[in-house]
């Protein structure tokens, strides 16, 4: 008795295939790819802003991936606004 009791437990919980339905490995598998890209990207162009903006920000040169790594997918989408650095030197050296 306790095995078909057993068995008819496990036939009506959901199974963790079901659950994942919807996304397939490879669609998992891009999502991680993607997330990495734009991680990477947030992190480059982080590195490329000047120590000032960075402070005005309110983060160090050295905690960039650590913060990046907090962040979720909607703010990695994200880009600064500020020029890099070696535009910003190239402005101010040849005054127009």
């Amino acid at each position: 008795m306790s095995i078909y009791l057993y068995r008819q437990f496990l036939d009506s919980t959901p199974r963790q295939a079901d659950a994942f339905q919807d996304d397939s490995v490879f669609r998992l598998l891009g999502r991680a790819i993607m997330r990495n890209v734009r991680r990477r990207r947030m992190i480059r162009q982080l590195q490329e802003l000047d120590d000032h903006i960075l402070a005005d920000i309110g983060i160090s040169r050295g905690d960039i991936p650590r913060v990046v790594d907090g962040l979720d997918a909607r703010e990695l989408r994200m880009t600064p606004v500020a020029r890099p650095v070696a535009a910003q030197a190239g402005a101010v050296s040849n005054p127009a």
